[in-house]
């Protein structure tokens, strides 16, 4: 009786474990279900083939009774008997014969439990939801489907559209556990969508992706979210938001801040900035660089852009934030033939940038004799080539002449193919690989976070923990953290820097590096160096009043530390005089170094 009951309750428990299996995302269960079709029919035919061979009479006849044998065992059939007269009560073998064909059969039975149990699979996917964090994707399109088909094969999290899908997609993310809804709660979000999704205060994590094309319709669904939220008293550290929009405005706007309520981590992108930092992310400009043994780069950056409408202004922003190294020189030189009628907006937000860094800017295209004569003076001196002039066959055109006339000068190396939402890699031996914004590593890195938090984390001191820290930094502190956070790990991890140990001799140099990263990211953001008079004001403001942040007037973007390196033990001791506070700007610089090589060392890797 006992033996009945448990084979009864470990069949239901297997049964059970396969379909929970097969509820789960797609990418998982294709590599699982190939595999164990293989396993199962290799294993078949060793295993019948040495039952037939030695119960058969004719080899001729063990081949075919043996195929026909390995055939049936996709069907649930089997040949036990031949098993016992061969082997006899082998405990072992007998193990194996029937898990073989378990395996067999499970592999052709799970495409068929996944339609006939597809009533059970969605309740168990709900199921999942009380105990999952929710991926919550608004807007229903191929490219959303595949990218939240990444996140389902990098996650452990339940899927959610929001939306209407045709059939096709709806097949797709069913495939990878998905569920979609597409009626009035969902659509127009309200507390009943919460408690559909089982989202309540401190329990689950909410990760909103308002990622459609439509970017007025990403705001207000995240606007009308957030009400809800706010209503239902979720806690912003549940809640985490990706949208597509203007970063700036949005991002400040749906934060949580101080007692501001909003989403607990946000990430806003617009394409083209999206476009910009898959760029520098896939493709990083340090890959250029060679190192001396002291951590000083021996060979300058020199940067070619063909294109500069909004695509184009997003780029050469990430490559000077990019491509500053201690003992490298920068130079970019740009190509557009209408640069005079496009560049007004980014001249005005970004003249402290055009200022301080070596840029030339040529109203030509990337036909015109004028660019074929610079890459031909200039072909052995070229780093980093990128073209974005917004048509996806002359770019192309433009990027395989471009290769073709360095191939002259003996100079063998990629140019980069940026169109719409996908870079193109084209190599001079013909080759070409893609990538395109729609990854999770690009829209959301929570390991990136991770980075960020511990530098910041580092910058404020010990007095609170790092997640309190991160709290009460706003919008653009965040940006500035993360973007530190990109480069370095980058950077140390092309320097060979694994064990969290940074040699004497190079430390200061990398902290030199950082500094020159730290100025390019404030001047891409639109800051100039403060003036004396503003720093010694500021100064005096903060006799009466210590939250004054005597270096940084985030209000007028000046920032006293956007200056070269030798200047910061004077600045040090300015700010150290004023506030009593021992302040060493250079050492910050070293300790982010540090910081990041420590993590490192502990593989929490970015990339």
């Amino acid at each position: 009786m006992y033996t009945q009951i448990s084979v009864i309750l470990f069949s239901a428990a297997l049964f059970l474990a396969v379909i929970l299996f097969l509820a789960l995302n797609s990418k998982t269960r294709e590599k699982v279900l190939g595999f164990v079709f293989l396993i199962s029919a290799s294993g078949g035919i060793i295993m019948y083939g040495l039952i037939y061979s030695k119960d058969s009479v004719g080899s001729v006849s063990a081949v075919f009774k043996t195929v026909i044998a390995v055939g049936r065992m996709f069907t649930g059939v089997n040949d036990a008997p031949a098993l016992a007269k061969v082997f006899g009560d082998n405990v072992i073998i007998t193990i194996v014969f029937w898990t073989l064909h378990f395996m067999a059969y499970y592999s052709i039975a799970g495409a068929a439990i996944l339609v006939l149990g597809e009533g059970l699979l969605r309740q168990i996917k709900l199921l999942l939801l009380r105990v999952r964090d929710i991926d919550l994707v608004y807007g229903v399109s191929d490219k959303t489907v595949s990218f939240a088909g990444k996140i389902a094969g990098n996650r452990k999290s339940s899927l959610v559209f929001i939306g209407n899908a045709d059939a096709g997609q709806i097949k797709s993310i069913k495939q990878m556990g998905g569920l979609v809804y597409g009626d009035a709660h969902a659509m127009l979000p309200d507390a009943e969508l919460l408690k559909r999704i089982y989202v309540k205060k401190g329990k689950s994590r909410l990760n909103l992706y308002a990622i459609s094309d439509d970017i007025d319709s990403n705001l207000d669904y995240a606007e009308g979210l957030l009400k809800v939220l706010e209503a239902e008293e979720i806690l912003p550290e549940q809640t985490k938001l990706v949208l597509l929009g203007r970063e700036e405005i949005a991002g400040g706007e749906y934060q949580a801040y101080n007692d501001k309520y909003g989403y607990g981590t946000v990430r806003v992108f617009e394409k083209s900035e999206l476009l910009a930092r898959l760029l520098i992310k896939s493709y990083p400009i340090v890959d250029t660089i060679t190192f001396d043994e002291t951590g000083k780069a021996t060979n300058d950056v020199n940067a070619l852009l063909v294109g500069f409408g909004k695509t184009g202004q997003e780029i050469l922003k990430k490559i000077i934030a990019n491509g500053q190294f201690e003992g490298s020189n920068f130079s970019a030189h740009i190509f557009d033939p209408n640069i005079n009628s496009i560049d007004g907006f980014f001249n005005f937000h970004y003249s402290p940038m055009l200022k301080n860094y070596n840029l030339s800017f040529v109203a030509k295209g990337g036909r015109s004799r004028e660019f074929c004569d610079y890459v031909k003076e200039s072909a052995l001196n070229i780093s980093y080539i990128v073209v974005c002039v917004g048509n996806e066959r002359l770019g192309r055109e433009i990027s395989v002449e471009i290769m073709d006339l360095l191939k002259r000068f003996g100079v063998r190396m990629p140019v980069y193919h940026c169109i719409k939402e996908d870079i193109y890699r084209y190599e001079p031996s013909g080759k070409s690989d893609c990538v395109t914004i729609y990854d999770d590593d690009i829209l959301f890195n929570d390991r990136l976070d991770e980075f960020a938090m511990e530098i910041n984390h580092f910058y404020c001191g010990n007095d609170e923990t790092k997640e309190k820290q991160w709290k009460k930094l706003d919008y653009f502190s965040r940006m500035s953290s993360r973007a530190s956070a990109d480069f370095l790990e980058t950077f140390l991890g092309r320097q060979g820097i694994k064990d969290g140990i940074i040699p004497e001799e190079k430390a200061w140099n990398f902290a030199k590096t950082e500094h020159l990263r730290w100025n390019a990211f404030h001047f891409t953001m639109g800051f100039s160096l403060m003036p004396d008079e503003e720093l010694n004001k500021r100064i005096e403001e903060y006799k009466t009043d210590n939250k004054v942040r005597i270096t940084n007037n985030k209000a007028k973007r000046h920032h006293a530390c956007l200056t070269n390196w030798d200047d910061l033990d004077r600045l040090s001791k300015l700010v150290t005089d004023a506030t009593g506070k021992e302040t060493d700007y250079k050492q910050m610089d070293l300790e982010n170094i540090k910081a990041v090589a420590g993590l490192l060392k502990e593989n929490k890797g970015v990339r």
